[in-house]
């Protein structure tokens, strides 16, 4: 829990941060001043609303998102034509989509994409983490989490192309000079609402267009990251204390840590400025690596019964501590000539840039200091999609040695109720497990599946309505004793 909530500020702070960026470019407001603006609307936003006010402004702020992006798009293709801008993209090697390597520290191949994907930060969003979860409990039944899940793939996929069309239009406007690389910007993630001042000058208010997307993105993220949180913190720790209290007193609580966690995000922001790579990186790699162990943790607990909480404990620290360590190494070691290379970082132009008082800017010839590669800034310096991917392969590692060790040497291969519930487990290949540590296969007398209290918490059909009947949580041969097969949980 402590894992999950220290990442969840964090990388709430990388959102707070955004928004402060475009807005800083857009008025010329002290970075730092727009950041504590920020953050102080994001909060008492998500102080005001509950769950379902997040929720349903959630769906509209999507909306209003991609509005910037569409306005920047379809601005360009008018006044200079989609082919011309997809001829440049093209010409300068922006286009190219479908990269194969296996080689780790090649950031954007398809490899990164798939197996960091799946076994790093998407892999734990959508199945496991808390703020999809509360979204998928908040539908009316599992198949509208399930049609939400899917729709949000088409969604994700409509921003990116939104953000590939507005970002190729940069390449025009910015040809013969970029305003970061020649110091007229703060950070890189400014250029895009610097640009939007620019080609709507013309245009009142277009511009605030941009601006406003990117904040309804930003209180999209945060107000459902402080939500879950709350959530979080009052149902596994406080709920023994306020669950006697008042609904009134409970709100008060909720709203009170929404607030104290607000200020943490707040304070992690103006961090997230000094972090190598930008906005993007940081939100791709502060959550994958808490993401990539949880996802390992939750698929070993499905999978083995046999993984217990010291196992666990073992290989999720040991998950945690190793991203930490790589992450913290991209940031303040040197990034090695050869990786840099390798990445074919796109040239940017400032020949003509030019001062406000009519100067031009004096260019630079002088080249980058060589810094040789070795293992170890290799490792600092993989893809940021497998971030994830080593926090998950590490956690699964140490966690499968561990509970090994404690099953077989420490309890004797006993197991526990709990890891005796087939609600809890995949039994098929918990049944091939017990083989190969010589439990034999389940028979039809087999007592190893249980489920406890089975009359306790046993619903009849005649207490549910039509929709809701479901087969017995029970075995006809028993009333406590059942085959996984049989069990159909609850959403």
């Amino acid at each position: 829990m402590g894992l999950f909530l220290l990442a969840t500020v964090v990388s709430t702070g990388v959102a707070i941060y955004a928004p402060a960026t475009a807005i800083s470019a857009v008025t010329s407001m002290d970075l730092n001043l727009a950041i504590l603006s920020c953050g102080i609307v994001c909060v008492f936003y998500t102080t005001l609303g509950g769950m379902k006010a997040v929720v349903w402004t959630d769906a509209v702020q999507s909306v209003w998102m991609i509005s910037g992006l569409l306005a920047v798009t379809i601005y360009s293709a008018v006044n200079i034509g989609y082919d011309e801008i997809w001829q440049k993209a093209k010409d300068t090697g922006r286009t190219e989509f479908f990269v194969t390597s296996w080689n780790p520290t090649v950031r954007n191949s398809i490899q990164a994409f798939l197996i960091g994907k799946t076994f790093g930060l998407d892999g734990y969003s959508f199945c496991v983490s808390q703020n999809f979860v509360q979204r998928f409990l908040a539908c009316k039944s599992l198949g509208h989490a399930k049609g939400s899940a899917y729709m949000s793939v088409v969604w994700f996929a409509t921003i990116i192309t939104f953000c590939l069309t507005s970002g190729f239009a940069l390449i025009i406007y910015y040809e013969l000079c970029d305003p970061a690389a020649a110091g007229f910007l703060e950070t890189t993630d400014q250029l895009m609402p610097w640009l939007t001042t620019y080609i709507f000058q013309e245009n009142a208010g277009v511009s605030a267009i941009y601006v406003s997307g990117a904040f309804a993105a930003s209180l999209s993220t945060v107000s459902s990251a402080l939500s879950s949180m709350a959530n979080a913190l009052v149902s596994d720790y406080l709920f023994k204390w306020t669950n006697k209290l008042s609904e009134n007193k409970q709100l008060i609580i909720c709203k009170s840590i929404v607030l104290i966690l607000g200020g943490c995000c707040i304070g992690f922001a103006y961090m997230a400025a000094s972090l190598r790579g930008g906005i993007l990186e940081a939100a791709l790699a502060i959550p994958a690596i808490v993401g990539g162990p949880t996802w390992g943790v939750f698929l070993l607990g499905v999978f083995f019964p046999f993984v217990e909480f010291i196992g666990v404990s073992v290989g999720m620290l040991s998950g945690v501590i190793v991203c930490t360590w790589m992450y913290v190494g991209r940031n303040i070691a040197p990034i090695p000539t050869e990786i840099i290379e390798l990445a074919g970082k796109l040239e940017v132009n400032t020949d003509q840039c030019m001062y406000e008082n009519g100067t031009m800017y004096p260019g630079s010839d002088a080249q980058p200091e060589y810094v040789e590669n070795t293992p170890l800034l290799s490792f600092y310096n993989i893809s940021v999609h497998y971030i994830g991917t080593l926090g998950f392969g590490t956690t699964v590692v140490f966690t499968l040695l561990t509970s090994s060790i404690v099953h077989f040497l420490v309890k004797g291969r006993k197991y526990n109720l709990k890891q005796r519930d087939p609600r809890l487990h995949c039994h098929h290949l918990s049944n091939l497990w017990r083989f190969i540590t010589r439990n034999e296969v389940r028979s039809e007398d087999d007592d190893f599946w249980i489920l406890p209290d089975a009359e306790k918490h046993a619903v009849t059909n005649s207490d549910l309505s039509p929709a809701e009947e479901r087969p017995s949580t029970t075995s006809k041969s028993s009333k406590n004793i059942v085959f996984p097969e049989e069990v159909q949980t609850d959403f």
